[in-house]
Protein backbone atom coordinates (compact mmCIF):
# COMPACT_ATOMS: atom_id res chain seq x y z
CA UNK A 1 0.00 0.00 0.00
CA UNK A 2 1.08 3.44 -0.93
CA UNK A 3 0.29 5.23 2.39
CA UNK A 4 2.69 7.16 4.65
CA UNK A 5 2.30 4.64 7.60
CA UNK A 6 4.06 1.85 5.96
CA UNK A 7 6.48 4.10 4.16
CA UNK A 8 7.66 5.54 8.19
CA UNK A 9 7.66 2.07 8.97
CA UNK A 10 9.99 0.64 6.44
CA UNK A 11 13.07 1.07 8.42
CA UNK A 12 11.24 -0.88 10.93
CA UNK A 13 9.91 -3.27 9.41
CA UNK A 14 13.30 -4.07 7.21
CA UNK A 15 14.60 -6.88 9.51
CA UNK A 16 17.21 -5.39 11.38
CA UNK A 17 15.75 -3.83 14.07
CA UNK A 18 12.45 -5.62 16.36
CA UNK A 19 9.48 -3.28 15.67
CA UNK A 20 6.69 -2.65 18.19
CA UNK A 21 3.00 -2.07 17.20
CA UNK A 22 1.03 0.13 19.74
CA UNK A 23 -2.90 0.34 18.45
CA UNK A 24 -4.30 3.34 19.82
CA UNK A 25 -8.37 2.54 20.23
CA UNK A 26 -11.43 4.42 21.36
CA UNK A 27 -14.25 2.65 23.30
CA UNK A 28 -16.46 5.70 22.10
CA UNK A 29 -18.89 5.12 19.94
CA UNK A 30 -18.84 7.73 17.57
CA UNK A 31 -15.08 6.15 16.83
CA UNK A 32 -16.09 2.86 16.16
CA UNK A 33 -15.30 3.33 12.42
CA UNK A 34 -11.54 4.21 13.12
CA UNK A 35 -10.74 1.84 15.90
CA UNK A 36 -11.79 -1.04 13.62
CA UNK A 37 -9.54 0.39 10.95
CA UNK A 38 -6.84 0.66 13.49
CA UNK A 39 -7.20 -3.06 14.59
CA UNK A 40 -7.27 -4.51 10.96
CA UNK A 41 -4.23 -2.51 10.30
CA UNK A 42 -2.24 -3.51 13.30
CA UNK A 43 -3.66 -7.28 12.65
CA UNK A 44 -2.28 -7.15 9.16
CA UNK A 45 1.18 -5.63 10.40
CA UNK A 46 1.17 -8.33 13.22
CA UNK A 47 1.24 -10.90 10.12
CA UNK A 48 4.62 -9.13 8.51
CA UNK A 49 7.17 -11.66 8.40
CA UNK A 50 10.81 -10.52 7.98
CA UNK A 51 14.12 -12.24 7.45
CA UNK A 52 16.71 -10.85 9.81
CA UNK A 53 19.95 -9.94 8.08
CA UNK A 54 23.37 -9.54 10.03
CA UNK A 55 25.17 -6.56 8.85
CA UNK A 56 28.76 -7.85 8.82
CA UNK A 57 31.52 -5.39 8.71
CA UNK A 58 35.00 -6.34 10.03
CA UNK A 59 36.22 -4.35 12.78
CA UNK A 60 39.82 -4.34 11.66
CA UNK A 61 38.58 -2.11 8.65
CA UNK A 62 37.03 0.48 10.76
CA UNK A 63 40.19 0.56 13.18
CA UNK A 64 42.67 0.69 10.36
CA UNK A 65 40.66 3.27 8.63
CA UNK A 66 39.93 5.55 11.84
CA UNK A 67 43.90 4.97 12.87
CA UNK A 68 45.14 6.64 9.09
CA UNK A 69 42.59 8.98 10.07
CA UNK A 70 44.11 9.78 13.54
CA UNK A 71 47.77 9.78 11.98
CA UNK A 72 47.06 12.21 9.47
CA UNK A 73 45.56 14.66 12.08
CA UNK A 74 48.20 14.11 14.58
CA UNK A 75 50.88 15.22 12.00
CA UNK A 76 49.12 18.26 10.73
CA UNK A 77 48.71 19.70 14.10
CA UNK A 78 52.40 18.70 14.20
CA UNK A 79 53.23 19.98 11.26
CA UNK A 80 51.20 23.46 12.07
CA UNK A 81 52.88 24.06 15.71
CA UNK A 82 56.18 23.50 13.85
CA UNK A 83 55.25 26.35 11.37
CA UNK A 84 53.36 28.66 14.55
CA UNK A 85 56.85 28.35 16.68
CA UNK A 86 58.71 29.28 13.47
CA UNK A 87 56.19 32.37 12.28
CA UNK A 88 56.43 33.60 16.17
CA UNK A 89 60.69 33.38 16.09
CA UNK A 90 60.30 35.29 13.08
CA UNK A 91 58.44 37.96 14.81
CA UNK A 92 59.80 38.28 18.30
CA UNK A 93 63.25 37.67 17.28
CA UNK A 94 66.00 39.99 18.44
CA UNK A 95 63.35 42.83 18.62
CA UNK A 96 62.50 42.36 22.19
CA UNK A 97 63.72 44.82 24.64
CA UNK A 98 63.66 47.33 27.69
CA UNK A 99 62.92 50.99 27.02
CA UNK A 100 64.93 53.01 28.35
CA UNK A 101 66.12 57.03 28.14
CA UNK A 102 65.23 58.93 31.31
CA UNK A 103 61.57 60.76 30.78
CA UNK A 104 59.45 63.07 32.92
CA UNK A 105 58.94 63.45 36.37
CA UNK A 106 62.71 64.64 37.38
CA UNK A 107 63.74 60.97 37.56
CA UNK A 108 67.04 61.45 35.76
CA UNK A 109 68.27 59.60 32.87
CA UNK A 110 70.05 55.79 31.76
CA UNK A 111 69.30 53.26 33.92
CA UNK A 112 67.51 51.80 31.35
CA UNK A 113 64.25 52.58 32.53
CA UNK A 114 61.43 55.32 32.36
CA UNK A 115 61.65 58.10 34.41
CA UNK A 116 58.57 56.13 36.88
CA UNK A 117 61.51 53.69 37.88
CA UNK A 118 59.51 50.22 36.30
CA UNK A 119 60.51 48.49 32.97
CA UNK A 120 58.95 48.49 29.97
CA UNK A 121 59.36 46.05 27.26
CA UNK A 122 58.89 47.13 23.88
CA UNK A 123 57.92 44.38 21.35
CA UNK A 124 58.20 45.64 17.50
Amino acid sequence: RNSKLPRLLKDGLSGNSRTTMVANVSCGGDQYNHTINTLKYADRAKEIKTHVVQNLQTVESHISDYQRLIDNLQGEVAMLKTELKRKDAASFGPSVGVGGGGGGGGGGGGGGYGGGGSPIAVCV
